[in-house]
């Protein structure tokens, strides 16, 4: 009942969708990102979500650059969060993000995004820290 009040407060729609470009060493993935730049979006996340198709997800706008700190919590699917910074280049990923845990992922380092998407995602696109990611709306 919660995560149902949260996400009519945070008002999530399909017309709040970018677009990315994930510049890979050997070649570009593009994904499909539910965008989550409002404190309530945010806060709202991935919690409830059931299922996540291939290329899709949500992405972690902020204000500024910032340490990033993120949970599982009310989130029954493994998720891999990529964390980037302001020029757009990743900072460090977490995989498989163990579902309903409690225990806090940093993003180590200032990020302004993060990227969730599906746990496993980001090995089998063969993303990796240092990639280049370029955002469009």
């Amino acid at each position: 009942m919660f995560v149902r009040l949260l996400r009519l407060i945070a008002n999530r729609c399909a017309s709040c969708l970018a677009r990315v470009e994930i510049a890979t060493a050997s070649n570009s993935v593009y994904l499909n990102l539910e965008v989550a730049d409002s404190l309530w979006r945010r806060a709202l996340g991935m919690m409830g979500q059931t299922e996540i198709h291939e290329n899709d997800g949500m992405i972690f706008i902020y204000p500024h650059p910032r340490n990033v700190r993120l949970w599982m919590a009310n989130t029954p699917l493994s998720l891999d969060a990529i964390f980037v910074d302001d020029t757009g280049r990743i900072l460090k990923i977490a995989h498989r993000l163990q579902p309903y845990s409690r225990c806090r992922v940093s993003s180590g380092r200032r990020a302004k995004w993060v990227l969730e998407i599906a746990g496993g995602e980001a090995t089998r696109l063969g993303i990796a820290a240092g990639d280049r990611v370029r955002l469009s709306t």
